[in-house]
């Protein structure tokens, strides 16, 4: 039973990626005399054509994904682009941001609930040694998001693996505060240089 769930998913799934986004796939059983006979009934639905595509105010579609329209309606292809929207919106500080897409005949629109902003409005570093955080100059405020942050530990690691820190470490944690549209963001830095070589 488990082969043939999975069966009837990529059954599914190969349809909604080629045109047809309604398609339905159901599984008949007949047992007789220990074998089994097994029937995928398959209602292909109607074919799409994605003709246009609607994306909310603030976003343009990138290149690379200019082939969704004017072709065969393609759920890899839509999720890839819902992925990519979604991460846009972690980057600039949503990260409970929803996105969702509808069809209407042959009109693909997307949707967004962006949630709170995350917004980084205090950074307090202690073990800075060697100031390399003072070189990173960053300017507050800006968008929280995990890729930034990882940016600051790689670069602050650099910083005093230069200065003849090899063992360094570098921990971070936030605190929020809940500002109503946003949330503010108080980006804690520790480093722990470790021995000079």
């Amino acid at each position: 039973e488990f082969e043939l769930e999975n069966s009837r998913k990529n059954i599914e799934k190969f349809y909604k990626d080629r045109g047809f986004p309604y398609v339905k796939v159901t599984v008949q059983i007949k047992e007789k005399d220990g074998l089994v006979n097994v029937a995928f009934l398959i209602r292909e639905g109607k074919k799409v054509i994605i003709r246009e595509l609607l994306l909310p105010d603030g976003f343009q579609l990138p290149r690379k994904f200019s082939d969704i329209v004017n072709v065969p309606f393609s759920e890899e292809k839509i999720e890839k682009l819902r992925l990519y929207l979604k991460r846009k919106l972690f980057e600039n500080g949503y990260r409970d941001a929803e996105v969702s897409y509808k069809l209407f005949d042959e009109t693909l629109e997307f949707r967004i609930k962006r949630g709170k902003r995350y917004i980084v409005t205090a950074i307090k570093v202690t073990g800075d040694l060697e100031a390399c955080f003072e070189k990173q100059r960053l300017k507050l405020p800006f968008p929280f998001s995990t890729k930034r942050l990882e940016n600051l530990r790689g670069n602050l690691i650099e910083c005093y693996a230069k200065k003849g820190y090899p063992d360094v470490k570098v921990d971070t944690f936030e605190t929020y505060e809940d500002l109503g549209e946003e949330k503010a963001v108080t980006l804690n830095v520790a480093i722990y240089p470790g021995k000079l070589y």
